[in-house]
């Protein structure tokens, strides 16, 4: 009978475990996105607003990001600043493709559009970063709102697991 007990206990707290796990997953993804988004605006207003290089509107997007993304922000600068002729574009893309904790929270394909903006920040007109900022923004604000749906149905498919755990918890007993 205790075995019982103790195997009901592991098999509520698993399910439930795992339901909080995934919802928490998407609340962080979706999170970043937010901010990195946020980084965007900072980025297009200082490009707007200003008549600072790029250089420097990205060290003043770097004070915004969270924690995540100013690591991005701090590694890209450091690679712009060490930079031996290399175009922004690739030292944009280098750093996407070497900075671990960015992978680890974006999907492939977030870093691909990522990527795909850096590849077009070597042209060095204004309105056509601006233009590239707001594609990659609405693309970013399109994924979030797809995540927020999956996110309440991972929070409504976690309650279902707590349920079918307490299931299998009464047919044990």
């Amino acid at each position: 009978m205790l075995f019982k007990v103790f195997g009901a206990i592991l098999i509520l707290t698993s399910s439930t475990l795992t339901g909080i796990c995934y919802k928490r997953k998407y609340s962080i993804y979706i999170r970043e996105l937010e901010n990195f988004s946020s980084c965007l605006d900072v980025l297009s207003n200082e490009i707007s607003l200003s008549l600072k290089n790029l250089y420097d509107s990205l060290s003043n997007t770097n004070n915004y990001a969270s924690e995540f993304n100013h690591i991005f922000f701090d590694d890209l600068l450091r690679m712009l600043q060490n930079s031996d002729g290399e175009t922004i574009s690739y030292i944009w893309c280098r750093c996407l493709d070497e900075n671990i904790t960015f992978k680890l929270i974006y999907a492939k394909d977030d870093i691909n559009d990522f990527k795909e903006f850096g590849n077009l920040l070597s042209s060095g007109d204004t309105q056509i970063h601006l233009k590239n900022i707001k594609n990659l923004k609405i693309k970013l604000e399109n994924k979030v709102n797809t995540l927020k749906l999956k996110k309440e149905k991972v929070s409504v498919i976690g309650k279902l697991g707590v349920y079918f755990g307490a299931a299998i918890v009464i047919m044990l007993i």
